[in-house]
């Protein structure tokens, strides 16, 4: 939560968000802290026997969307620094 934070902060604050490096590396932080927190979830609820296909289908869904919005938002802004 607090990288988070700070990646917002960052964003939020900077005139140039899309030239701003350390904001652009602090949010793949925190997406890929997240996405091992919530791999490591369910791995122990597979271990547990208390999840289903369709539970993992969604969270699968959900953050490839996220990826692939982040990734999207990435490549705009190289591009866009590109051309400046």
């Amino acid at each position: 939560m607090p990288l988070l934070l700070v990646a917002v902060v960052l964003v939020y604050k900077s005139l140039t968000p899309w030239n701003d490096h350390v904001a652009k590396i602090l949010i793949w932080v925190v997406f890929g802290t997240s996405l091992a927190i919530k791999l490591g979830q369910v791995a122990e609820m597979l271990l547990a026997g208390k999840v289903s296909i369709p539970f993992i289908v969604g969270f699968g869904v959900v953050y490839m969307a996220i990826f692939g919005y982040l990734f999207w938002l990435h490549s705009q802004s190289k591009r866009y620094c590109s051309k400046s």
